[in-house]
């Protein structure tokens, strides 16, 4: 998981073309300039903000350093009332990340690990989620130490488990090993991913991907998994799909997006905030297209709307 992350929208050089086509993240060598800067906390409490933003109590077992970024998370937490209930690294900072967001609103991202990354199999022992919680985990957690701790704790809750976990998988997805990707599909989470994400979960399972349509590959997904599969695919909206039924696509709010940093982050935070509401999952998905839709039209990372705000955006759809 990363933390502190700096957020930058770039120009390209010369004055070809329009303003989409200049702003583009540099080739290797190539020299751009920015057209705005800043420093933001970002990857795990976008979503813990997003709950947040909906009324709901958060709260962060990841580690957290020692040193200027871990202290600007930590007040960041403080102000929102996010509580730290995991471990504290005294002898390193977290980790950072430079997300770099182009005239498309596409960003590309060059992380630096921090404390996050150095867990074991101890990170997760003292985190204990009550019936009806719900259990965000991110799948940027299988590409550092930490995972083993990860690991251990799906082991350990899975016998008795009485909250729900959602899972965001991530593009590491793509990576994790065989034995890792298997305890997951066994732990039987709510699967929350963009398209992309989901060709890559598709190939793990080794489901081929010329056979029907998108819809028939996500309804095969779904049966394979033996869970929910939440699929986004952008302003269309986001495919729910659960075993032994058709997919659905709920319906997106067309917006025109200025920084697409977050959002995923923000769709999946408002979903955890819901289902631990007892919301259902359709209605669920439905709040969360109309939080990501306001969010892209904001410059992020952390972007997600008040409760308020989408509420009134729900109400315009059903006039």
């Amino acid at each position: 998981m990363k933390h502190g992350k700096r957020n930058g929208h770039f120009l390209g050089p010369g004055d070809r073309g329009p303003d989409h086509e200049r702003r583009k993240i540099p080739q290797p060598g190539q020299d751009v300039f920015a057209d705005e800067a800043g420093i933001h906390v970002g990857a795990s409490y976008n979503t813990l903000h997003a709950v947040r933003q909906m009324g709901v109590d958060a709260r962060h077992a990841g580690i957290l350093g020692t040193g200027p970024w871990a202290d600007t998370i930590r007040r960041v937490f403080e102000s929102e009332g996010i509580r730290h209930v995991g471990p504290t690294d005294e002898s390193v900072d977290s980790g950072f990340c430079v997300a770099l967001t182009d005239g498309t609103a596409e960003r590309t991202f060059i992380s630096m690990r921090g404390a996050e990354a150095r867990g074991d199999e101890s990170t997760f022992q003292s985190v204990e989620p009550a019936d009806g919680d719900v259990v965000h985990i991110s799948g940027y957690t299988f590409a550092h130490h930490t995972g083993e701790g990860l690991r251990a704790f799906m082991r350990r809750t899975a016998p008795n488990r009485r909250f729900l976990a959602l899972f965001d998988p991530s593009p590491v997805v793509a990576d994790i090993d065989d034995e890792t990707f298997g305890e997951m599909v066994e732990y039987r989470p709510v699967w929350s991913c963009n398209e992309r994400e989901a060709v890559l979960i598709a190939g793990r399972l080794g489901l081929p991907m010329h056979q029907g349509t998108f819809r028939t590959l996500i309804e095969r997904m779904a049966r394979r998994l033996d869970s929910a599969l939440i699929v986004r695919v952008g302003k269309g909206g986001a495919w729910l799909a659960r075993p032994g039924a058709e997919a659905e696509l709920v319906a997106g709010f067309p917006v025109h997006a200025i920084d697409t940093n977050g959002a995923g982050d923000c769709h999946a935070g408002v979903l955890c905030a819901e289902l631990s509401r007892g919301t259902g999952l359709r209605e669920a998905v439905g709040i969360a297209n109309a939080a990501a839709a306001i969010a892209v039209t904001r410059r992020g990372p952390a972007t997600c709307p008040s409760r308020i705000e989408v509420e009134k955006l729900l109400a315009m759809q059903t006039l």
